[in-house]
């Protein structure tokens, strides 16, 4: 594993919530200045002196809008003086949200003059390039929404610290953005200054380089942008749902004190699920490991009757989950059931909460069943149980991935995590910063793991040699790191080993810290990851090319869970020349290659990999220090690994669908998300590597399998990298790609973006494959279902005759697609009013999926769902009832937290509340609430928007008796015209503003579901 030379790196804003701070949890206000603080360092020391200068003369608000209205006055034609009065109004939009920030942190005298500065540098260096400035303008066109929904959180949340934890966050973002733009603005001088102001004329040179934002605002902007949005959706959710989750969880203590909510066990208890053995050797930590105690012991709380959430957070390689690891060793007989749950990713996620569902041995749990099943079952135990459970979230980083498993019940929550944001899910919660080991435990911990006396070293072991380990330990600060010193340990057994004299190391460890290149920011402001860097690098140098090679493919892969398994492919064509060593002959698949093993053994001694059972996993810093290798060595492993994972991932079938080979899927997608994110980084740093014909291949069907799952952000991560990679616009693969991103859009109500990408793929499929060939008439199907959304419904119609003529002809191997055609064709008549048709194409799609997928199927509950808005269109709402509990009946056995299962619910309680059952419409609208909660996309969730709109509506008309709360029906209202003010911002939904609100509702969600 060579190490190659490190270029000279820029400066850069620090990524969010990245650790090695320490933290107070009780109030974070003191942390937050000391980072807005390093932020602003960071951000002035990467431009250039003369920026500098500029921005100091921009301090404030009155400084930067002095001089926007002087260019304002000044401005040459009418446009420009509009661009200008546009940037006024950001500005007045931030200032509001920058005294926000400042009186959440009890600052007066707080500096945030950077923003405001960098602002206007932004403006004055395209001043004069009237289409640069709107480019920048639309870019704060973006940011301003952000601001804007911040301001209106602040207002409802009262949470001074969490609110400026989330705010510090978008600061930094758009500190980035506005430093991104000036960089980009430097880069091309003769450009940005080309165009005439005063005739409106553009130099040419200056249209060429337009065309090179687009990508620029790609791959800088909109992440960015992104990650404000994904900030202001947390905190927006604190505000707008923590009042109704406290009000669930009290009612849920009162239910289980009333003897109302009982839960049947079916497993034997206590239960603890961890996926490491216990460290025989762990070391020190009392203090923090009794802390964690008094909070989260039941019995030590005996009147904290809800959820009690403690943070354990630290910089990487600190000891954070050996640390949760004993934590759950040591209270087996604390709690009667613990459970780990791996958070990295939304795969990991829902594997931990099936392995959940079926150790508890719920009813109807499954493996490779859909997700949300299992999460739904642990949710009710979690709830209804008397057991004392704990649940463990390891590397927590993600607090918008983790909120859809996150309980509403009484326990305990431990959680390990880099990022210092607060997790606000609960009232309760507590955390610790974790210190690196002062020189003194250092000592005694290496002693531990070498197995000497802290005080009496063995006598083999020289005086000289024990200063040098000593003077290693204390020269550097890395090795207050508890993964620092069991590296250090290692590596001093692997020298004993070979009757090597030990005190050699701290020799090695300085010549190997002058090759190992130092890890751009804000790593290297840690001043701990170098430390790692260089003891890995004397571990590899050691290890021999097998050990290397299997090595190299790991950093690429899940960092948890690998199965060791796709090492030993049945096909072993697709080991690479550098695998040759992992090829077993063909009636021995079922064990692996003697060398294989081997290798895994020598990796497990050297302390770089950990292996229990069948699975394989590796330290992220050592995953990190992979980044480094030389340019051959990467494409060499990268292309090892694709050929693994693409082997053990399960191909789409002519755009089927994957159901029957979800459990497949799951068992390997966290290692094709690892190995897009690492294809990722490499583009992005400038250290590209070259993707095989296969990654391609794997993205497709990956990302396919993503979006029937309902993972919609994870399929766009995978879609977005395999437009990247496939570069052809006019191959089947690119069409396959477009194809599953339209519908991801569809499903999301994004409209426009849906639309391009299946004009894009029809356009391709249309070229390429033969007209009535079974991919081209799914394409021609969806933009059916598109054009339908968008009212065209004449047009929609005509696709979905051409998709069934199609269909026709592909006999039964089609049937259910047919059927969901004429379903479509149904729906577009339906919104023509054309009822007598509608029925006809209905009634034809229920007898094909009746023959062909039976009464129980998830194609029938849907048809059922579309008669069922029929009837309650026509008024006929007992009919409409009966069709909608036809298909609550299979969905609540099939598929219980499915989107169109929170759908039927809403449209139940609609039929309820026009029969004035007010009491049964209220029920089946919570229903809807809590699974459509499980899916909720963000801020800007149609379906969530759409049933707080219909509770708001249904309690007004309640009677007023006890149970009539007017603020909750005002809290429900503004909760859901704010979210519908973001749908129509995000997705691009036209609303007539004089349509009913129940049809302006119906608008904000996908068209398979109004």
């Amino acid at each position: 594993m060579a190490i190659e030379a490190v270029e000279a790196v820029e400066v850069v804003v620090p990524t969010d919530g990245e650790d090695g701070w320490d933290v107070d949890f009780d109030d974070t206000r003191e942390f937050v200045a000391r980072r807005w603080e390093a932020i602003c360092e960071i951000c002035r020391s990467g431009i250039s002196a003369q920026d500098r200068h500029l921005i100091d003369q921009w301090r404030n608000f009155q400084s930067v809008g002095m001089e926007l209205k002087q260019k304002y006055r000044t401005a040459p034609t009418i446009s420009l003086k509009l661009k200008f009065d546009e940037a006024l109004q950001f500005l007045s939009t931030y200032r509001y949200f920058d005294r926000n920030f400042i009186e959440a942190m009890k600052r007066p005298a707080m500096e945030t003059s950077l923003i405001f500065g960098a602002l206007a540098l932004v403006i004055e260096l395209c001043s004069e390039s009237e289409p640069r400035l709107t480019k920048v303008l639309e870019v704060l066109s973006k940011a301003k929404r952000q601001f804007e929904l911040f301001n209106r959180c602040n207002v409802a949340y009262d949470e001074e610290s969490d609110m400026a934890n989330y705010m510090v966050l978008a600061l930094e973002k758009f500190a980035g953005i506005l430093l991104d733009m000036v960089k980009y603005m430097h880069e091309h001088p003769r450009r940005m200054h080309a165009a005439n102001t005063s005739t409106g004329s553009v130099d040419p040179n200056e249209t060429t380089d337009l065309a090179m934002w687009p990508q620029f605002r790609r791959d800088k902007i909109e992440p960015s942008i992104e990650a404000m949005g994904d900030f202001v959706t947390q905190i927006h959710s604190i505000a707008a749902f923590s009042t109704l989750r406290k009000d669930r969880q009290t009612n849920y203590v009162a239910q289980k004190l009333e003897g109302t909510l009982q839960m049947q066990e079916y497993s034997h208890f206590p239960l603890i699920s961890v996926p490491l053995l216990r460290n025989q050797k762990f070391y020190g930590r009392e203090q923090i490991l009794q802390k964690i105690g008094i909070h989260l012991d039941s019995k030590l709380n005996p009147d904290q009757q809800t959820t009690r959430t403690f943070t354990i957070y630290g910089r990487r390689g600190i000891g954070k989950t050996h640390i949760a690891l004993e934590y759950a060793y040591r209270n087996e007989k604390t709690f009667d059931a613990i459970f780990w749950i791996q958070c990295e990713t939304a795969a990991s996620l829902r594997k931990s909460f099936t392995d959940m569902a079926l150790m508890l041995r719920l009813p109807k749990a499954v493996s490779g069943g859909p997700h949300e099943d299992n999460l739904r079952l642990c949710h009710d135990w979690l709830r209804k149980t008397d057991k004392r459970w704990l649940l463990i979230y390891d590397n927590a980083e993600n607090i918008k991935l983790l909120e859809p498993y996150w309980p509403a019940a009484s326990g305990a929550i431990l959680i390990t995590s880099r990022n210092w944001v607060n997790f606000a899910f609960d009232t309760l919660r507590k955390g610790v910063t974790i210190d690196p080991f002062n020189q003194v435990e250092r000592w005694e911990v290496l002693c531990k793991l070498v197995g000497w006396s802290s005080k009496n070293t063995d006598e083999h072991v020289s005086k000289m040699d024990l200063d040098a380990i000593k003077a290693l330990l204390n020269g550097d600060p890395g090795f207050g790191l508890g993964l620092a010193i069991s590296l250090t340990a290692s590596l001093i057994q692997a020298r004993e080993f070979r009757n090597q004299p030990i005190g050699d190391l701290l020799e090695d460890f300085e010549t190997h810290a002058q090759k190992v290149p130092i890890r751009p920011p804000p790593y290297s402001a840690l001043n701990t990851s170098h430390t790692v860097d260089t003891l890995y690098s004397i571990a590899f140098a050691t290890l021999s090319p097998n050990a290397k090679t299997l090595l190299n493919v790991l950093c690429l892969l899940s960092p948890d869970v690998t199965q060791e398994g796709i090492f030993n492919p049945k096909n072993q064509n697709v080991l690479t020349p550098m695998l040759e060593f992992c090829k077993q002959e063909t009636r021995k698949l079922a064990t692996l290659a003697p060398q294989l093993h081997t290798t895994i053994k020598e990796l497990r001694y050297a302390g770089l990999i950990k292996r229990e059972g069948r699975i394989l996993s590796v330290h992220r810093v050592v995953q990190e220090a992979f980044f480094y290798l030389h340019a051959e060595e990467r494409q060499a492993a990268f292309d090892a690994a694709v050929r693994l994972i693409d082997e053990a991932f399960p191909r789409q079938i002519h755009g089927r669908l994957m159901h029957n080979v979800w459990e497949r899927c799951e068992a390997n997608i966290q290692d094709v998300l690892f190995l897009a994110a690492k294809y990722e980084d490499f583009k992005n740093s400038g250290k590209p590597v070259t993707a095989p014909i296969e990654f391609g291949e794997l993205l497709k069907n990956a990302a396919w399998y993503l979006f029937e799952v309902g993972e919609h952000r994870e399929s766009k991560q995978l879609l977005k990298t395999g437009f990247h990679v496939c570069g052809n616009e006019d191959s089947l693969l690119y069409a396959h790609l477009r194809n599953t991103a339209g519908v991801v859009d569809f499903e999301l109500n994004h409209l426009p973006r849906s639309r391009a990408s299946l004009e894009k793929a029809l356009e391709v499929r249309r070229k390429l494959l033969h007209p009535y060939h079974e991919e081209l008439a799914n394409t021609v199907h969806n933009m059916g279902n598109l054009t339908s959304a968008e009212g065209d419904l004449e047009t929609a119609l005509k696709y979905f005759e051409e998709a069934e003529d199609i269909r026709s002809r592909l006999g039964e191997d089609s049937a259910i697609p047919l059927a969901i055609t004429n379903q479509g064709m149904g729906r577009a008549l339906f919104l023509q009013h054309q009822y007598d048709e509608a029925m006809e194409r209905y009634e034809k799609a229920e007898l094909l999926a009746e023959q062909y997928a039976g009464t129980n199927s998830v194609v029938l509950a849907g048809i059922n769902y579309s008669i069922g808005n029929l009837e309650h269109v026509k008024g006929h709402q007992r009919d409409a009832k009966r069709h909608y509990d036809q298909a609550l009946n299979v969905l609540i056995r099939s598929t219980p937290m499915h989107i169109l299962t929170s759908c039927t619910f809403y449209k139940l309680g609609c039929c309820e509340a026009k029969m004035d059952n007010l009491q049964r419409a209220r029920r089946n609208l919570e229903r809807a609430f809590e699974i459509g909660n499980f899916r909720r996309t963000g801020l800007d969730d149609g379906n969530i928007a759409r049933i707080l709109w219909k509770q708001a509506s249904v309690l007004s008309d309640s009677p007023l008796d006890a149970s009539y709360r007017p603020r909750e029906i005002a809290e429900k209202r503004d909760q859901a015209q704010l979210m519908r003010a973001a749908v129509e911002k995000n997705t691009g939904a036209r609303i007539d503003v004089h349509e009913p609100d129940e049809v302006a509702y119906d608008k904000l969600v996908c068209g398979y579901f109004r």
